[in-house]
């Protein structure tokens, strides 16, 4: 084998290692487990008329949209100590949840809870976020107020399971020759 040609394909395998070290650390970027499917025992797309605890949050524009919380919420979050849970239900179906708290320290906490259980997710302008086809995760804290967020979204009715058929083969415009 020739020295170029030798050089050529040490360059070649060398490029296609450093490519699959960028996509493997790319991949770590992103959630590595699955969404969450439901929280604290409230699946998300559950109807609002079969959860009995839930209280209305007071004093809500009137909207789509209506917020929930229970008088009983434990608050903690993994270790760390919270403010608040709110339910979000659109259309009397549980999409959204809102977990607020406050301090630094139970920033980090709640972080690594989410890093435990989704992975490291991707950090952007001090949001932290995982995203699933279907589902939204969003982490968030204001270092000036010393208050944070973690979002739960059902973006979209999940995927259902099972096979899933091809769709139908669509034939193409018949374009007239000139």
């Amino acid at each position: 084998m020739g020295r170029a040609r030798r050089a050529t394909l040490v360059l070649v395998l060398a490029m296609l290692c450093a490519t699959a070290g960028l996509a493997a650390s790319r991949d770590q970027e992103f959630a590595s487990g699955p969404a969450p499917k439901e929280f604290r025992g409230l699946a998300f797309g559950a109807p609002r008329s079969g959860i009995a605890d839930l209280v209305p949050v007071p004093d809500q524009p009137q909207s789509k949209i209506v917020a929930y919380f229970r008088t009983s919420e434990p608050l903690f979050f993994g270790p760390a100590s919270i403010v608040s849970v709110a339910y979000y239900f659109r259309n009397d179906r549980l999409f959204g949840v809102g977990v607020a708290f406050q301090g630094q320290d139970n920033y980090f906490l709640v972080r690594e809870e989410l890093e435990r259980l989704y992975g490291k997710g991707r950090s952007l302008a001090g949001r932290q976020g995982w995203v699933w086809p279907a589902f939204s995760l969003e982490l968030r804290f204001d270092s000036d107020r010393k208050q944070g967020e973690v979002r739960y979204t059902q973006e979209a009715e999940p995927p259902k399971e099972g096979p899933r058929t091809p769709p139908e083969p669509r034939s193409l415009p018949v374009i007239p020759s000139r």
